[in-house]
């Protein structure tokens, strides 16, 4: 189905209309670029996790963003740092003797690009 917007002048005149089309199914496609939280809440929240596969396969799978995995590193955004925190993911990694992981920040552009990466759109 197609949603059709037709946005008059402010005195209806015709040279001033702008129509604006939009497909659902891409609304529905990018519904996940649309983010409900203040941008600082966004960055408070988020992070960008660096560690083995091992590792990042331990992270639940209903605050991934995004994963990347190389032959030395995953990569993972998460949304919500704190339940790795709270969860102990850190103190795991070092009752096993394995390389630490890194919880770094992120900004609102890596939110945007390793959503647009990923699969779960």
């Amino acid at each position: 189905k197609e949603l059709l917007f037709v946005v008059e002048g402010v005195h209806g005149e015709t040279f001033h209309r702008v129509d604006l089309i939009c497909l659902v199914n891409i609304l529905a496609t990018y519904r996940k670029l649309l983010f409900m939280e203040n941008k600082d809440d966004l960055i408070y929240n988020y992070a960008l996790v660096k560690c083995t596969g091992d590792q990042a396969a331990r992270i639940p799978d209903n605050i991934i963003v995004y994963r990347e995995d190389n032959s030395y590193e995953a990569i993972v955004l998460v949304r919500d740092k704190e339940i790795l925190q709270k969860g102990g993911f850190m103190e795991t990694a070092a009752k096993r003797g394995e390389i630490t992981p890194v919880i770094d920040r992120v900004g609102i552009e890596d939110i945007m690009l390793y959503t647009v990466k990923s699969d779960r759109l």
